[in-house]
């Protein structure tokens, strides 16, 4: 056998995780949305009408932020521990914050309608009070959903013998 021949096994994560890691982030993403409404509104009549545009931007938010968080932090460091699942997730959540807000005030411009972002100058208070008011129940739901999403991930690991070639 050559010296350039290793038998050191190696880690593959199954194509499978891939799709249930995307399913993981929307699904976080709505949880903490419903999470976040129910606390502004508790104990207040309200309709879906009146935040259901959140349920529709939060998941593209999360997944701009989430899925390239998740690829260089975790998946190309391939370092699988629950600390850095709970981190990535905490931190991801902060970041879709601003780019959840952003996304609302693009879908606002669109409609042509002066609405709560006809001041371009009000989105950075706004996302200011929004972090200070239920940031907190983001980053919670985006922690519980990177442990989560580790444990998935080593269950989804391989290990993958290198093949050898035959001797001649």
């Amino acid at each position: 056998m050559s010296s350039l021949h290793t038998n050191i096994s190696t880690r593959q994560i199954s194509k499978l995780f891939y799709p249930l890691l995307v399913i993981g982030i929307i699904l976080a993403s709505e949880i903490a949305t419903i999470c976040s409404a129910n606390f502004i509104y508790r104990g207040m009549p309200i309709s879906w009408q009146s935040w259901s545009a959140f349920l529709v931007i939060a998941p593209p938010a999360a997944l701009l932020v989430g899925l390239p968080a998740w690829w260089l932090y975790v998946i190309q460091a391939e370092n699988i521990t629950i600390k850095r699942g709970i981190i990535v997730g905490c931190l991801s959540s902060i970041a879709a914050h601003p780019v959840m807000w952003m996304l609302v005030s693009v879908s606002d411009s669109l409609k042509l309608n002066p609405g709560l972002f006809s001041n371009v100058g009000m989105l950075l208070p706004i996302i200011l009070v929004s972090l200070l008011y239920v940031g907190w129940i983001t980053t919670i739901v985006g922690g519980i959903a990177g442990a989560l999403l580790i444990y998935l991930q080593r269950a989804l690991t391989q290990e993958i013998e290198p093949q050898n070639e035959g001797t001649l």
